[in-house]
């Protein structure tokens, strides 16, 4: 028993050790700690699907198969170690702007690396994996290159703003299409960072987007991330984007609230 303790103690440092580079939200951009909600979020299935705890498990794990990929890392051992350490769910990264070359067409390298990442996850026993997916296209005319830049919020038809939503809604419905075997989504990550979402020319001038404009832009990407997926996984799981609990001038409570109010308030 002591030996088998011993082994597992071993095992599970060994993991950490290997997959401390690889955690972190949309790939190793992270800035800070991350909260996040399942379900309700805009369109999502909330109360439907009741979570329950692993045993002597792991909650959960935040990787990026694409940054273990680029390090030359063994992928396989990185799966068998979190077989052996429990774990309950994987947040798997799988943004838009890697797995698709534009909206509609798949990375077919990608997108086998992802396929065969996901199915050596599951013959490891992890049967919760939630794909998250930060950043986002734009359109030709727009010139814009910054994935993490958004036109300013508008209600009219032909504004950018519209254009850019409809863009981002039916890169999700690819997205989600192509992987009918995850059943929960994340719809984006740290929204309230402005290094994850900010005006066109924000790296540049540091100029951000007031607490207001973003909670509106945030309601749209939502209910846009939410209609996509399950346009083409109905019974998918929409999950609220995970917040940056030290970034913004709002903190996760008063974030939720603001965009929960928004949802509710019927404007969108």
């Amino acid at each position: 028993m002591k030996n088998r303790t011993n082994r597992t103690l071993t095992a599970v440092l060994a993991a950490l050790m290997c997959l401390s580079p690889l955690l972190g939200s949309c790939g190793g951009k992270g800035e800070g700690s991350e909260s996040g909600s399942t379900g309700g979020g805009s369109g999502g299935t909330a109360g439907k699907h009741e979570y329950v705890e692993p045993e002597n498990g792991f909650n959960g794990i935040d990787i990026s198969i694409s940054s273990a990929n680029g390090r030359r890392l063994d992928t396989d051992r990185i799966a068998d170690l979190l077989g052996i350490m429990n774990t309950g769910a994987v947040r798997n990264t799988v943004n838009m702007t890697t797995v698709l070359t534009d909206p509609v067409t798949a990375n077919e390298k990608q997108l086998a690396l992802q396929k065969s990442w996901i199915s050596r996850l599951s013959e490891s026993g992890i049967t919760k994996i939630i794909a998250v997916s930060c950043g986002w296209f734009h359109t030709e005319k727009s010139g814009i290159t910054d994935r993490y830049a958004a036109p300013a919020w508008s209600g009219a038809d032909d504004s950018d703003f519209r254009k850019w939503l409809a863009l981002y809604e039916e890169s999700w419905r690819t997205l989600a299409s192509l992987f009918p075997e995850i059943h929960y989504w994340a719809m984006g990550s740290a929204l309230n960072s402005d290094g994850y979402l900010h005006p066109d020319g924000y790296l540049t001038s540091g100029k951000a987007f007031g607490s207001d404009s973003k909670i509106e832009i945030i309601t749209e990407m939502c209910y846009a991330a939410s209609r996509g997926i399950h346009s083409a996984n109905p019974d998918a799981v929409a999950v609220f984007p995970g917040i940056l609990t030290d970034a913004g001038s709002d903190d996760a409570k008063k974030l939720l609230k603001k965009v929960y109010r928004s949802i509710g308030s019927g404007q969108y």
